[in-house]
């Protein structure tokens, strides 16, 4: 399911979810 709030917001946020 993260990978789908990842995708969702972006790769930008991604980032930020990771760190």
């Amino acid at each position: 399911m993260r990978t789908l709030s990842l995708n969702w917001i972006g790769p930008q946020d991604t980032r930020s979810v990771l760190g």
